[in-house]
């Protein structure tokens, strides 16, 4: 994919997030570590391997900011600059700006033409 990607292109499409060669070469990795570990230790060993997941080494409150507090601060953020983003698309919602754009996401590439 780095290396020749026009060639890489014309064979399995347009690389995005739910192109397979792309999902196989993000996770690959992960999935062969789970293979090895199961190949060395077997069954047990994936029980240890995935308890490790469970193991909560600071207080709970700190989970509560990571989970809440930074998507606040993310919106936060947004709602003062007057932009937010939906489905990978940025929106301007602040006054005077065209409130078309907002109502029909096309309407950029319409008026383009």
């Amino acid at each position: 994919m780095i290396l020749f990607p026009n060639q890489i292109e014309a064979i399995f499409g347009e690389m995005g997030y739910t192109n397979p060669a792309f999902i196989l070469a993000v996770y690959s990795p992960g999935i062969v570590g789970v293979f090895m570990v199961w190949r060395h230790y077997g069954v047990k060993g994936l029980g240890s391997f995935f308890g490790r997941l469970t193991l909560w080494r600071i207080p709970f409150a700190w989970w509560l900011v990571l989970l809440i507090g930074m998507p606040a601060v993310f919106y936060v953020g947004a709602a003062i600059k007057g932009t937010h983003s939906v489905a990978g698309r940025e929106y301007d919602t602040r006054p005077g700006t065209h409130r078309r754009e907002m109502s029909l996401p096309c309407s950029r590439h319409l008026a383009q033409e």
